[in-house]
């Protein structure tokens, strides 16, 4: 199990894994890893270098050759990737998290959709089952490569505990104004580029400030700033860069909603860690997402720059208590994806292989 700093996937693999040792003690977990910089329990190495291209010798040759040293009975590739070959003896798990790159392919290089297209079709056709974070992706991996819906099982995210904060632990604003929030790594994919359009469309009628939360390389910058420039409201827009665990928490509780007009998602952690801290969310009505909201209140067609700009200011307008009731059965909403949840899901899954 590769570890690369600064995607979602340690996080998956840390929470699940973490839940599994603590629910699952007869059962031995050991983890493959390039080095023992983060470890969770019982660990085994290989060395790869960094980058994609040590990562696929990583996840394709290293990890076969640690299988046939531990001989484990079950591998589970954590993202989309298995060994080159099977061994025999071995079941073989694998999670796919979305199919991003056949649905969007116009937002990722040749190189990135050539790479992922072969790892993928080659650890569907090898695994043993595979594990889908939602029903959408489930449906997305039968209409693209034909796999039998019984060969799928679907294991949501979950959501940290630390999320689930409460009034009497709200954290110090990070954010002293009134502000609404987005999260994103790929802000083409996210949409933020059409939610800085529909906040335009009537931000110097209001107080509010945007706030754009995470990692993005510079180009990536460079373009949200130069379009709120050209849209009139650089000075109402503020792009915080990453966010730790204890500063998100409090960005979403202090937020006055959270919008996420993703084009596509898999899942859509950050809209489950929103709920959990009772923030308001504006989400869109595509993919994964209506399977995660509470319902369709608040669900929005990404493409419609006017219509997002109406259900954000249909949210700005609410009163207090109005804010609350949201915000409440949102957390309530939250508690149905939790990381313990998921580790059962995945040790009935091992289970059914023998494991």
């Amino acid at each position: 199990m590769y570890l690369e700093k600064g995607t979602g996937v340690p996080n998956y693999i840390a929470y699940l894994y973490r839940a599994c040792l603590k629910l699952d003690p007869e059962n031995r977990y050991v983890f493959f890893q390039p080095d023992q910089s983060r470890t969770i329990g019982e660990t085994w190495t290989a060395s790869a270098r960094a980058g994609l291209a040590g990562a696929a010798w990583f996840d394709t040759v290293q990890t076969h050759r640690l299988n046939r040293k531990f001989a484990p009975d079950i591998f589970h590739g954590p993202s989309h990737v298995l060994p080159f070959r099977r061994q025999k003896g071995v079941k073989y798990v694998v999670t796919i998290h979305d199919l991003a790159f056949r649905v969007l392919p116009e937002h990722y290089g040749w190189q990135h959709r050539l790479y992922y297209g072969w790892q993928v079709s080659r650890a569907l056709r090898m695994a043993d089952v595979i594990v889908a974070d939602s029903h959408n992706t489930k449906r997305d991996i039968i209409g693209f490569y034909r796999v039998p819906a019984a060969k799928i099982e679907v294991v949501h995210l979950g959501v940290a505990e630390q999320f689930f904060a409460t009034a009497e632990t709200r954290p110090s604003r990070v954010i002293a104004e009134k502000y609404f929030l987005s999260i994103t790594t790929h802000p083409k994919r996210k949409n933020v580029l059409g939610a800085l359009q529909a906040f335009a469309l009537f931000a110097r009628q209001s107080d509010v400030q945007y706030v754009v939360v995470g990692l993005m390389g510079e180009p990536q910058r460079q373009e949200l700033l130069a379009l709120a420039g050209k849209l009139g409201i650089r000075d109402k827009v503020s792009l915080f860069g990453y966010a730790d665990d204890s500063q998100l928490v409090s960005l979403y509780q202090n937020a006055e909603f959270m919008l996420y007009p993703s084009f596509y998602e898999g899942f859509g952690l950050p809209v489950v860690e929103a709920m959990a801290c009772g923030c308001p969310v504006i989400a869109s009505n595509t993919s994964s997402l209506p399977e995660i909201m509470p319902d369709g209140e608040w669900l929005v067609d990404p493409h419609d720059i006017a219509a997002i700009a109406a259900r954000m200011q249909r949210m700005l307008a609410l009163s207090a208590d109005e804010r609350r009731q949201i915000g409440k059965k949102n957390q309530q909403h939250a508690r149905n994806f939790t990381w313990e949840k998921g580790a059962r899901q995945m040790m009935t899954i091992f289970q059914g292989l023998g494991g």
